[in-house]
This record gives C-alpha cells, structure tokens and sequence, in this order.
C-alpha cells in the first residue's frame, strides 16, 4: 500500500440473541466442548440443505469464541480488477466458497452477540446446526434476536395495546418443514408456495370505527413467535401499530428494524478479509454495549 494511504474500513454488524436449550439437551457449553474435541473435517452438518461447520470453538473463560463457516456450492464471487474483467478462482477438488461469522457466547448470561453477514451464517442456521451435531441424542437450540430495549419494553407492557399488526414472509427463504411449522399461517403460505408465489403478506387490523377496541393479547404472542421461530430469516416485515394508554396516539413500531444492532468500524486485511481477531475484538466492544441487557 502507497505510503500515507490509509487502511480500507468496512462495517461490521453485531445483533444480541438469547440462548435458549430444550429441556432434555445438553448445555450448550457441554456441547461446544464435544465440538472442539471433534476434528474439524468431522464437524459439518446439514442445516436447510447447506452444509455448516464450527470451525473455531474456543473457551475463554468468560466468553466460547466462535466462528460459523458456511459452504457455499452454487454461483460464487470472482476476482476482478478496474483494468481485467471477471473470472472465477481456481477451486480444486472439493473446494468450495466459504461464508463464515463469528460469535461471543457468554454461558453465564445465555446470551451471544453475533457477527451478521448477509451471505454466511446466520442465527437460525447456527442454531439448527447446534440442534443437529449429536446424532445420538435430541437436542434443540434456539436464538431470540433482542430487540431494542425501549421498543421490547413498549412493547410487551401491560397496557400496550395492538390495533393493527402487518407481517411479510419471502417463501424462497422457507423449506416445507418451515411452513408447516407456521400452524397460524400454514395453509395460506402452502396455498401461496402452490401458486409460485414467492411472498406472502398479512395485516389484521380492528377496522375503523372501533374506537378503544384492540386486537387480542395474543396479537403479541403471534408476533414474537413469529420472529423467533424456524421462518424467522424469511419475515422482512413485521409493523404494530400499537396504543400505549386508551387516551395515548396510535404509533408504528418496526420489529425488524428495531433489533438490538451494533456497528464498528474493522480493517479489511489481505485477501479483502477481516481478521478473526479484529471481528472478535468487535463482539467485545458490542458486549459491553449490551452488558446491562445481558444483566451484568
């Protein structure tokens, strides 16, 4: 690099999701040490039909230091320059893309603060991966995204009241399994998925004229579930319009892009990468952003 010019930044994403384990599966911690005991060509599982690995798994003492690689088998990137046109990379025998995001894992707190990236691994299909490791055994993992702290508590208060709530699904973002997990919605996503239909959308609302009337608490229940369910990747949209007293406003909250999101600055290294110590030092920092959520 030409002396004076300065390192290339690129943003990196971080949300918080709760750690919660089935009744009957092996703690988490017991099963990451089962991970790092396994050798690394022996850890892929299937998740949605890709193939997953922990590659780093990583006991710090505080915090399980993670980093979930994704095989990529399809259409992948290729090297390009301003002055040479696209080509592809020179892969060999068994060699694949690779898509991979990092993770802190507090056991203490149940809590990991995740990397985001679009193209790798994400929460549902680490969280399957997990549930999917022992083959000898039933275990089921799930990550709840936080929302932001105001938004989660207005929210889920009391009082607040639903009028009206609109969902959208991406069906390409579904399997079968994942639509029929959808009991309130099951039919009309199958009938939509029948039709080619690629996206699916919902509002339910009380209608006008029905002043101080609200839909069911349940309203709430449906919504969280929703979003931290099996489709949970395919929801991209998900409003309340919600009433915080009868004699408050109407507002909008947006559920998807009211999660808990942390943003950071990390150096691009070579092979246009950032460095697993630079994203771990990232996961820190966020951490201790959300420790008071966490409960520290």
């Amino acid at each position: 690099m030409p002396q004076g010019e300065s390192m290339p930044h690129a943003k990196m994403h971080m949300h918080l999701f709760r750690v919660n384990v089935a009744r009957g599966s092996d703690t988490l911690p017991d099963l990451l040490a089962r991970i790092s005991s396994t050798r690394v060509e022996d850890r892929s599982r299937s998740a949605f039909g890709t193939n997953y690995r922990a590659e780093i798994v990583d006991d710090r003492g505080d915090a399980w230091v993670l980093n979930f690689v994704k095989f990529r088998d399809s259409h992948g990137p290729g090297k390009v320059s301003r002055r040479t046109p696209l080509e592809g990379f020179d892969l060999g025998t068994g060699d694949y893309f690779g898509e991979d995001s990092a993770a802190l894992f507090f056991p203490q707190r149940r809590y990991m603060v995740l990397q985001y990236n679009h193209s790798g691994p994400r929460h549902s299909a680490i969280a399957e991966y997990l549930s999917a490791f022992r083959t000898d055994r039933t275990n089921t993992y799930s990550l709840d995204v936080k929302l932001d702290v105001n938004t989660e508590r207005v929210f889920r208060r009391r009082r607040t009241s639903v009028r009206t709530f609109e969902v959208g699904i991406d069906m390409t973002g579904m399997t079968a399994a994942d639509r029929g997990a959808l009991t309130s919605l099951g039919e009309a996503s199958t009938f939509a998925h029948n039709l080619n239909g690629n996206r699916l959308e919902l509002v339910v609302s009380i209608g006008p004229g029905r002043r101080g009337q609200s839909l069911s608490d349940r309203a709430k229940d449906f919504l969280s579930d929703l979003l931290s369910g099996p489709q949970k990747d395919a929801v991209y949209k998900a409003r309340a319009a919600i009433k915080r007293s009868d004699d408050s406003p109407t507002e909008v909250i947006d559920l998807i892009d009211q999660k808990l999101t942390s943003t950071q600055l990390v150096v691009v290294g070579p092979g246009l990468r950032l460095s697993l110590a630079d994203r771990v030092n990232a996961l820190r920092v966020a951490s201790t952003r959300w420790a008071t959520v966490m409960g520290n």
